[in-house]
Protein backbone atom coordinates (compact mmCIF):
# COMPACT_ATOMS: atom_id res chain seq x y z
CA UNK A 1 0.00 0.00 0.00
CA UNK A 2 2.95 2.09 0.62
CA UNK A 3 4.48 1.57 -2.89
CA UNK A 4 0.99 2.41 -4.02
CA UNK A 5 0.74 5.80 -2.68
CA UNK A 6 4.56 6.81 -3.38
CA UNK A 7 4.08 5.79 -7.05
CA UNK A 8 1.21 8.23 -7.47
CA UNK A 9 3.04 11.16 -5.20
CA UNK A 10 5.74 10.48 -7.55
CA UNK A 11 3.99 11.25 -11.08
CA UNK A 12 1.30 13.81 -9.62
CA UNK A 13 3.96 16.24 -8.76
CA UNK A 14 5.83 17.24 -12.43
CA UNK A 15 2.10 16.79 -13.73
CA UNK A 16 1.46 19.69 -12.03
CA UNK A 17 4.20 22.15 -12.47
CA UNK A 18 3.37 20.88 -16.58
CA UNK A 19 0.13 22.25 -15.51
CA UNK A 20 0.88 25.33 -13.45
CA UNK A 21 3.40 26.78 -17.03
CA UNK A 22 1.23 26.01 -19.73
CA UNK A 23 0.15 29.84 -19.55
CA UNK A 24 3.72 30.85 -18.35
CA UNK A 25 5.69 30.32 -21.75
CA UNK A 26 5.85 34.00 -21.83
CA UNK A 27 7.51 35.71 -19.04
CA UNK A 28 5.99 38.45 -20.12
CA UNK A 29 2.41 37.43 -20.05
CA UNK A 30 2.85 36.34 -16.52
CA UNK A 31 4.44 39.30 -14.78
CA UNK A 32 1.73 42.43 -15.17
CA UNK A 33 1.42 45.40 -13.38
CA UNK A 34 -1.90 45.24 -11.19
CA UNK A 35 -2.20 49.08 -11.30
CA UNK A 36 -2.61 48.82 -14.82
CA UNK A 37 -4.92 46.16 -15.05
CA UNK A 38 -6.82 48.15 -12.50
CA UNK A 39 -6.68 51.25 -14.69
CA UNK A 40 -7.90 49.42 -17.77
CA UNK A 41 -10.55 47.79 -16.05
CA UNK A 42 -11.68 51.24 -14.33
CA UNK A 43 -11.29 53.15 -17.88
CA UNK A 44 -13.50 50.42 -19.92
CA UNK A 45 -15.97 50.39 -16.75
CA UNK A 46 -16.38 54.01 -17.03
CA UNK A 47 -17.07 53.64 -20.89
CA UNK A 48 -19.67 51.55 -20.23
CA UNK A 49 -21.37 52.72 -17.61
CA UNK A 50 -21.15 55.97 -20.06
CA UNK A 51 -22.28 54.88 -23.10
CA UNK A 52 -24.81 53.37 -21.07
CA UNK A 53 -26.76 56.07 -19.20
CA UNK A 54 -26.10 57.90 -22.93
CA UNK A 55 -28.30 55.90 -24.70
CA UNK A 56 -30.59 54.38 -22.31
CA UNK A 57 -33.76 57.01 -23.06
CA UNK A 58 -31.93 57.45 -26.97
CA UNK A 59 -34.35 57.51 -29.79
CA UNK A 60 -31.92 57.31 -33.19
CA UNK A 61 -35.42 58.18 -35.34
CA UNK A 62 -35.53 61.72 -33.24
CA UNK A 63 -33.26 64.41 -34.59
CA UNK A 64 -30.49 65.09 -32.09
CA UNK A 65 -32.08 68.55 -31.17
CA UNK A 66 -33.99 69.56 -27.83
CA UNK A 67 -35.87 72.17 -30.11
CA UNK A 68 -37.54 70.58 -33.08
CA UNK A 69 -37.66 74.34 -34.83
CA UNK A 70 -33.87 74.25 -34.46
CA UNK A 71 -32.39 73.09 -37.48
CA UNK A 72 -29.23 70.19 -36.98
CA UNK A 73 -26.22 71.64 -39.43
CA UNK A 74 -24.26 69.07 -41.01
CA UNK A 75 -20.68 69.74 -42.09
CA UNK A 76 -19.25 67.69 -45.34
CA UNK A 77 -15.56 67.32 -46.71
CA UNK A 78 -14.13 64.88 -49.24
CA UNK A 79 -10.88 63.28 -49.18
CA UNK A 80 -10.23 61.21 -52.32
CA UNK A 81 -7.63 59.04 -53.18
CA UNK A 82 -8.28 57.23 -56.36
CA UNK A 83 -10.27 57.80 -59.20
CA UNK A 84 -11.19 56.42 -62.47
CA UNK A 85 -13.04 57.64 -65.68
CA UNK A 86 -14.74 55.38 -68.36
CA UNK A 87 -15.72 57.61 -71.56
CA UNK A 88 -17.37 54.62 -73.17
CA UNK A 89 -19.67 54.40 -70.03
CA UNK A 90 -19.93 57.95 -69.32
CA UNK A 91 -19.11 57.56 -65.88
CA UNK A 92 -16.44 58.34 -62.89
CA UNK A 93 -15.38 56.17 -59.98
CA UNK A 94 -14.00 58.31 -57.17
CA UNK A 95 -12.93 56.37 -54.11
CA UNK A 96 -12.05 58.06 -50.71
CA UNK A 97 -13.07 59.04 -47.17
CA UNK A 98 -16.03 61.57 -46.20
CA UNK A 99 -15.33 63.55 -42.68
CA UNK A 100 -19.02 64.36 -41.14
CA UNK A 101 -19.27 66.45 -38.02
CA UNK A 102 -23.14 67.84 -36.30
CA UNK A 103 -24.18 68.40 -33.28
CA UNK A 104 -25.97 65.97 -30.89
CA UNK A 105 -27.92 67.77 -27.62
CA UNK A 106 -28.69 64.38 -26.34
CA UNK A 107 -25.08 63.32 -26.24
CA UNK A 108 -23.53 65.72 -23.25
CA UNK A 109 -22.49 64.60 -20.11
CA UNK A 110 -20.19 66.00 -17.31
CA UNK A 111 -16.90 65.60 -17.74
CA UNK A 112 -15.64 65.80 -14.22
CA UNK A 113 -17.89 62.75 -12.82
CA UNK A 114 -16.18 60.61 -15.85
CA UNK A 115 -13.15 61.93 -17.10
CA UNK A 116 -13.87 60.66 -20.56
CA UNK A 117 -13.57 63.31 -23.34
CA UNK A 118 -14.43 61.46 -26.87
CA UNK A 119 -17.27 58.13 -26.75
CA UNK A 120 -17.30 55.82 -29.36
CA UNK A 121 -20.78 54.62 -30.77
CA UNK A 122 -21.88 51.98 -33.68
CA UNK A 123 -23.54 53.92 -36.29
CA UNK A 124 -26.81 51.92 -35.39
CA UNK A 125 -27.05 53.50 -31.68
CA UNK A 126 -27.04 57.21 -32.64
CA UNK A 127 -28.99 59.21 -35.21
CA UNK A 128 -26.85 59.89 -38.27
CA UNK A 129 -27.72 62.25 -41.28
CA UNK A 130 -28.79 60.08 -44.38
CA UNK A 131 -26.40 61.75 -47.04
CA UNK A 132 -27.23 60.37 -50.94
CA UNK A 133 -25.94 61.13 -54.15
CA UNK A 134 -28.09 62.36 -56.85
CA UNK A 135 -26.08 61.00 -59.57
CA UNK A 136 -25.18 58.03 -58.47
CA UNK A 137 -25.16 54.49 -61.18
CA UNK A 138 -26.81 52.97 -58.16
CA UNK A 139 -29.58 55.50 -58.05
CA UNK A 140 -30.75 58.19 -55.77
CA UNK A 141 -31.68 56.02 -52.89
CA UNK A 142 -27.58 55.20 -52.81
CA UNK A 143 -25.94 56.37 -49.61
CA UNK A 144 -22.96 55.88 -48.30
CA UNK A 145 -21.68 55.85 -44.21
CA UNK A 146 -21.25 51.21 -43.98
CA UNK A 147 -20.76 50.53 -40.22
CA UNK A 148 -18.46 53.43 -39.69
CA UNK A 149 -18.22 54.10 -35.88
CA UNK A 150 -18.94 57.47 -34.82
CA UNK A 151 -16.95 59.65 -32.35
CA UNK A 152 -18.69 61.93 -29.57
CA UNK A 153 -16.61 64.41 -28.30
CA UNK A 154 -18.14 66.23 -25.25
CA UNK A 155 -19.29 70.07 -25.28
CA UNK A 156 -21.01 70.12 -21.71
CA UNK A 157 -23.62 68.23 -20.06
CA UNK A 158 -26.33 71.01 -21.75
CA UNK A 159 -24.70 71.90 -25.01
CA UNK A 160 -24.39 68.03 -26.04
CA UNK A 161 -21.43 66.73 -28.30
CA UNK A 162 -19.82 67.04 -31.72
CA UNK A 163 -20.15 64.05 -33.63
CA UNK A 164 -17.82 62.76 -36.07
CA UNK A 165 -17.32 60.06 -38.27
CA UNK A 166 -15.22 59.16 -41.39
CA UNK A 167 -16.81 57.16 -43.31
CA UNK A 168 -14.98 55.28 -46.49
CA UNK A 169 -16.66 55.82 -49.94
CA UNK A 170 -16.67 54.04 -53.33
CA UNK A 171 -18.99 56.11 -55.46
CA UNK A 172 -19.83 55.28 -59.37
CA UNK A 173 -21.18 58.78 -60.60
CA UNK A 174 -23.45 59.35 -64.33
CA UNK A 175 -21.56 62.09 -65.72
CA UNK A 176 -22.13 63.62 -69.00
CA UNK A 177 -18.65 63.94 -71.29
CA UNK A 178 -18.09 65.95 -74.47
CA UNK A 179 -15.10 65.17 -75.87
CA UNK A 180 -15.52 67.29 -79.08
CA UNK A 181 -12.40 69.46 -78.60
CA UNK A 182 -10.18 66.38 -78.20
CA UNK A 183 -7.08 66.11 -77.54
CA UNK A 184 -7.95 69.63 -75.83
CA UNK A 185 -10.76 68.31 -74.09
CA UNK A 186 -11.31 69.51 -70.36
CA UNK A 187 -14.70 67.73 -69.20
CA UNK A 188 -15.81 67.68 -65.67
CA UNK A 189 -18.50 65.15 -63.52
CA UNK A 190 -20.25 66.19 -60.50
CA UNK A 191 -20.73 64.61 -57.40
CA UNK A 192 -24.19 65.70 -55.68
CA UNK A 193 -24.91 65.20 -51.88
CA UNK A 194 -28.00 65.72 -50.72
CA UNK A 195 -30.54 64.51 -47.43
CA UNK A 196 -34.19 63.85 -48.29
CA UNK A 197 -35.26 66.15 -45.09
CA UNK A 198 -35.75 69.70 -45.91
CA UNK A 199 -33.51 72.76 -44.52
CA UNK A 200 -35.90 73.32 -41.81
CA UNK A 201 -34.62 70.01 -40.18
CA UNK A 202 -31.18 69.03 -41.56
CA UNK A 203 -28.38 71.71 -43.71
CA UNK A 204 -25.82 70.32 -45.35
CA UNK A 205 -22.88 72.69 -45.86
CA UNK A 206 -18.80 72.35 -46.21
CA UNK A 207 -15.78 73.18 -43.93
CA UNK A 208 -15.48 76.33 -42.69
CA UNK A 209 -11.97 75.92 -44.37
CA UNK A 210 -13.78 76.25 -48.22
CA UNK A 211 -15.02 74.53 -50.67
CA UNK A 212 -12.12 72.88 -52.16
CA UNK A 213 -12.18 69.33 -51.41
CA UNK A 214 -8.32 67.67 -51.20
CA UNK A 215 -6.75 65.13 -53.83
CA UNK A 216 -4.15 62.46 -52.98
CA UNK A 217 -4.01 59.98 -55.83
CA UNK A 218 -0.76 59.01 -55.32
CA UNK A 219 1.30 58.95 -51.78
CA UNK A 220 3.38 62.41 -51.68
CA UNK A 221 1.71 63.55 -54.34
CA UNK A 222 -1.66 65.86 -53.93
CA UNK A 223 -2.97 68.33 -56.45
CA UNK A 224 -2.44 71.70 -56.66
CA UNK A 225 -1.52 74.81 -58.84
CA UNK A 226 1.61 73.53 -59.15
CA UNK A 227 1.49 70.12 -59.61
CA UNK A 228 -1.08 68.04 -61.61
CA UNK A 229 -1.89 64.67 -60.84
CA UNK A 230 -2.32 62.15 -64.21
CA UNK A 231 -4.93 59.14 -63.95
CA UNK A 232 -4.24 57.04 -67.24
CA UNK A 233 -5.43 59.22 -70.57
CA UNK A 234 -6.63 61.88 -68.25
CA UNK A 235 -5.00 65.19 -66.22
CA UNK A 236 -6.78 65.43 -62.91
CA UNK A 237 -6.91 69.16 -62.93
CA UNK A 238 -8.55 69.99 -59.59
CA UNK A 239 -12.27 69.59 -57.75
CA UNK A 240 -14.22 72.49 -56.14
CA UNK A 241 -17.40 72.28 -54.63
CA UNK A 242 -20.51 74.63 -54.19
CA UNK A 243 -23.66 74.72 -52.34
CA UNK A 244 -26.99 75.04 -53.99
CA UNK A 245 -30.63 74.95 -52.55
CA UNK A 246 -33.62 73.19 -54.15
CA UNK A 247 -37.20 73.69 -54.18
CA UNK A 248 -39.60 71.46 -53.11
CA UNK A 249 -42.53 72.87 -54.77
CA UNK A 250 -40.86 74.05 -58.09
CA UNK A 251 -37.42 72.11 -58.25
CA UNK A 252 -35.65 75.44 -58.50
CA UNK A 253 -32.44 75.42 -57.94
CA UNK A 254 -30.69 78.06 -56.23
CA UNK A 255 -27.17 79.15 -54.89
CA UNK A 256 -28.80 82.09 -53.16
CA UNK A 257 -30.08 80.79 -49.35
CA UNK A 258 -32.88 81.51 -48.08
CA UNK A 259 -33.06 84.56 -45.81
CA UNK A 260 -36.39 83.93 -43.39
CA UNK A 261 -36.35 80.88 -41.59
CA UNK A 262 -39.60 80.23 -42.27
CA UNK A 263 -38.43 79.73 -45.94
CA UNK A 264 -35.90 76.46 -44.86
CA UNK A 265 -38.96 74.50 -44.92
CA UNK A 266 -39.24 74.98 -48.67
CA UNK A 267 -36.17 74.13 -49.38
CA UNK A 268 -33.57 71.40 -50.09
CA UNK A 269 -30.01 72.29 -49.15
CA UNK A 270 -27.43 70.02 -52.15
CA UNK A 271 -23.21 70.25 -51.82
CA UNK A 272 -22.27 70.19 -55.65
CA UNK A 273 -18.59 69.13 -55.94
CA UNK A 274 -17.10 69.03 -59.57
CA UNK A 275 -13.78 66.93 -60.43
CA UNK A 276 -12.45 69.02 -63.66
CA UNK A 277 -9.83 66.84 -65.77
CA UNK A 278 -8.57 66.99 -69.22
CA UNK A 279 -6.96 65.00 -71.51
CA UNK A 280 -3.18 64.25 -71.45
CA UNK A 281 -2.36 63.13 -75.08
CA UNK A 282 1.63 63.64 -75.19
CA UNK A 283 1.89 61.01 -78.32
CA UNK A 284 -0.80 63.37 -80.38
CA UNK A 285 1.81 65.54 -81.90
CA UNK A 286 3.88 62.25 -83.18
CA UNK A 287 0.97 59.84 -83.53
CA UNK A 288 -1.29 61.87 -85.48
CA UNK A 289 -0.59 65.45 -86.42
CA UNK A 290 2.89 65.18 -87.92
CA UNK A 291 1.74 62.71 -90.05
CA UNK A 292 -1.29 64.36 -91.13
CA UNK A 293 1.28 67.93 -91.68
CA UNK A 294 3.54 65.42 -93.46
CA UNK A 295 0.71 63.77 -96.34
CA UNK A 296 -0.03 67.64 -96.62
CA UNK A 297 3.03 68.63 -97.60
CA UNK A 298 3.31 65.25 -99.93
CA UNK A 299 0.05 66.38 -101.15
CA UNK A 300 1.27 69.88 -102.34
CA UNK A 301 4.72 68.67 -103.54
CA UNK A 302 2.52 66.65 -106.06
CA UNK A 303 1.90 69.21 -108.39
CA UNK A 304 5.57 70.34 -108.62
CA UNK A 305 7.21 66.88 -109.32
CA UNK A 306 8.11 67.10 -112.83
CA UNK A 307 6.98 63.79 -114.25
CA UNK A 308 2.69 63.07 -113.98
CA UNK A 309 3.29 59.65 -113.48
CA UNK A 310 5.68 59.66 -110.39
CA UNK A 311 3.09 61.90 -109.16
CA UNK A 312 0.32 59.56 -109.17
CA UNK A 313 2.61 57.07 -107.20
CA UNK A 314 3.86 59.59 -104.73
CA UNK A 315 -0.01 60.57 -103.78
CA UNK A 316 -1.09 56.62 -104.16
CA UNK A 317 1.56 56.22 -101.28
CA UNK A 318 0.03 59.25 -99.09
CA UNK A 319 -3.37 57.57 -99.09
CA UNK A 320 -1.27 54.73 -98.12
CA UNK A 321 0.15 56.19 -95.38
CA UNK A 322 -3.22 57.99 -94.19
CA UNK A 323 -5.39 54.78 -93.95
CA UNK A 324 -2.76 53.63 -91.63
CA UNK A 325 -3.00 56.09 -89.35
CA UNK A 326 -6.93 56.52 -89.82
CA UNK A 327 -6.87 53.15 -88.34
CA UNK A 328 -5.04 53.89 -85.26
CA UNK A 329 -7.00 57.40 -84.92
CA UNK A 330 -10.82 55.08 -84.80
CA UNK A 331 -9.24 52.84 -81.68
CA UNK A 332 -8.07 55.90 -79.80
CA UNK A 333 -10.82 58.52 -80.45
CA UNK A 334 -13.67 58.68 -77.93
CA UNK A 335 -17.31 58.60 -79.37
CA UNK A 336 -19.13 60.90 -77.04
CA UNK A 337 -18.71 63.93 -79.05
CA UNK A 338 -21.38 66.40 -79.99
CA UNK A 339 -19.61 66.86 -83.41
CA UNK A 340 -16.39 65.76 -84.94
CA UNK A 341 -13.24 67.72 -83.33
CA UNK A 342 -11.16 70.11 -84.99
CA UNK A 343 -8.22 67.54 -85.71
CA UNK A 344 -10.25 65.02 -86.76
CA UNK A 345 -11.76 67.83 -89.76
CA UNK A 346 -8.36 68.55 -90.72
CA UNK A 347 -7.33 64.98 -91.07
CA UNK A 348 -10.36 64.42 -93.17
CA UNK A 349 -9.66 67.26 -95.43
CA UNK A 350 -6.17 65.98 -95.85
CA UNK A 351 -7.51 62.85 -97.24
CA UNK A 352 -9.93 64.36 -99.09
CA UNK A 353 -7.78 66.62 -100.29
CA UNK A 354 -5.17 63.49 -101.33
CA UNK A 355 -7.81 62.01 -103.41
CA UNK A 356 -8.90 64.56 -105.58
CA UNK A 357 -4.84 65.64 -106.17
CA UNK A 358 -4.91 61.87 -107.19
CA UNK A 359 -8.17 61.95 -109.55
CA UNK A 360 -6.51 65.47 -111.08
CA UNK A 361 -3.40 64.17 -111.93
CA UNK A 362 -5.08 61.02 -113.76
CA UNK A 363 -6.87 63.65 -115.97
CA UNK A 364 -4.13 64.93 -116.49
CA UNK A 365 -2.32 61.97 -117.73
CA UNK A 366 -5.35 61.42 -119.66
CA UNK A 367 -4.77 64.83 -121.67
CA UNK A 368 -1.35 64.44 -121.85
CA UNK A 369 -2.00 61.46 -124.29
CA UNK A 370 -4.71 63.20 -126.03
CA UNK A 371 -4.25 64.10 -129.58
CA UNK A 372 -6.52 66.92 -129.40
CA UNK A 373 -5.27 70.70 -128.69
CA UNK A 374 -6.64 72.12 -125.78
CA UNK A 375 -9.57 74.92 -126.70
CA UNK A 376 -9.09 78.19 -126.90
CA UNK A 377 -11.11 79.44 -123.82
CA UNK A 378 -8.55 77.61 -121.91
CA UNK A 379 -5.59 79.32 -123.15
CA UNK A 380 -6.20 82.40 -121.34
CA UNK A 381 -4.23 79.94 -117.98
CA UNK A 382 -0.99 80.85 -120.11
CA UNK A 383 -0.51 84.15 -119.63
CA UNK A 384 0.47 83.10 -115.68
CA UNK A 385 3.30 81.69 -117.28
CA UNK A 386 5.67 84.76 -117.13
CA UNK A 387 5.11 84.82 -113.36
CA UNK A 388 6.32 81.31 -113.29
CA UNK A 389 10.05 80.18 -111.98
CA UNK A 390 12.28 79.60 -115.14
CA UNK A 391 12.78 75.83 -114.30
CA UNK A 392 8.57 75.55 -115.33
CA UNK A 393 8.78 77.66 -118.13
CA UNK A 394 8.19 76.32 -121.19
CA UNK A 395 9.90 78.44 -124.42
CA UNK A 396 8.75 76.31 -127.52
CA UNK A 397 5.81 78.71 -128.88
CA UNK A 398 4.85 75.21 -130.74
CA UNK A 399 3.64 74.02 -127.29
CA UNK A 400 1.18 76.61 -126.35
CA UNK A 401 -1.61 75.19 -127.47
CA UNK A 402 -0.49 71.34 -126.06
CA UNK A 403 -2.18 69.81 -123.05
CA UNK A 404 1.00 69.52 -121.43
CA UNK A 405 1.85 73.41 -122.00
CA UNK A 406 -1.04 73.80 -120.26
CA UNK A 407 -0.56 71.39 -117.81
CA UNK A 408 2.79 72.81 -116.35
CA UNK A 409 1.09 76.12 -115.77
CA UNK A 410 -1.92 74.83 -113.99
CA UNK A 411 -0.11 72.57 -111.65
CA UNK A 412 1.62 75.35 -109.98
CA UNK A 413 -1.27 77.12 -109.09
CA UNK A 414 -2.77 74.02 -107.95
CA UNK A 415 0.33 73.54 -105.43
CA UNK A 416 -0.12 77.41 -103.76
CA UNK A 417 -4.27 76.36 -103.57
CA UNK A 418 -3.41 73.47 -101.60
CA UNK A 419 -1.20 74.92 -99.81
CA UNK A 420 -3.15 78.21 -98.64
CA UNK A 421 -6.13 75.75 -97.72
CA UNK A 422 -3.87 73.84 -95.63
CA UNK A 423 -2.25 76.54 -93.51
CA UNK A 424 -5.68 78.19 -93.09
CA UNK A 425 -6.83 74.85 -91.95
CA UNK A 426 -4.37 74.29 -89.67
CA UNK A 427 -4.67 77.28 -88.11
CA UNK A 428 -8.10 77.33 -87.88
CA UNK A 429 -8.51 73.38 -86.60
CA UNK A 430 -5.31 72.94 -84.53
CA UNK A 431 -4.03 76.71 -83.27
CA UNK A 432 -7.01 78.19 -82.55
CA UNK A 433 -9.50 75.10 -82.63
Amino acid sequence: MLSILLFLLFFSIPFSVSQDGIDSEDYNDVVKDPEEVEVNKTHNQVLGVLQAALLKKYDTHRRPVVNGSRTTEVKLFLHITHISIDEKDQSMRVMGHAFMTWTDEFLGWDITKHSVERVQFNRWDVWKPNIKIMNSIEGSEYSFGGNTKVTAVNLGKDKGARMETSPSFNFKLACEFDFYRYPNDINSCPIKFFTPLPMSEVNLKYFESGNKHTMKLVWGTEVTAESKTIVSDYEIITIIGRQFYIGINNNEVTSDAPVISTEYSDYFSLLHSVIFFKRHSPLFFSGILMPSLICATFNTLSFIIPTLSLACYTLMSTMFIQLIFLQDIIKKIPLAMSYSPPCIKFYSLIMISTILSLAIHFIFMILVNCRKEVPESFLGINRIRSYLPDSWKIEKDSLDKSWTTWINTLRPILAAFFLIIYIIAFFDYIVFG
